[in-house]
């Protein structure tokens, strides 16, 4: 999964979620991108997705917003998301084993 949709993914799940309220107005671009710890340009490219998939509206010369009404849940995006929590999940766990291992052999 590339990093804008990752971003994208945290988003999208923020918004699901009623972190950012129906039509509220997103922070500006350069202060989501570093809350995200993302570029301009990574953070442009996740909020043009989210506003294909219908989760934003963007205008020229007004902030960003969330949209009025959610998007149906699009399955594939889903996939996506579970597919990286589960994925994320499993290099933690994969590192907390390397980790009591060196332990347990000291």
């Amino acid at each position: 999964m590339r990093l804008y949709e990752k971003t994208a993914a945290a988003i999208r799940e923020r918004i699901i979620n009623g972190e950012y309220e129906l039509e509220a107005e997103l922070p500006p671009h350069l202060d989501l991108a570093a809350q995200y710890d993302v570029g301009g340009i990574t953070m442009s490219r996740a909020m043009h997705l989210l506003a294909n998939e219908g989760y934003l509206v963007i205008a020229q010369g007004v902030r960003t917003r969330v949209a009025a009404k959610l998007p149906q849940p699009d399955r594939q995006a889903l996939i996506r998301d579970l597919r990286q929590k589960i994925s994320g999940a499993y290099e933690a766990l994969a590192d907390a084993a390397s980790i009591l291992d060196r332990l347990a052999a000291s």
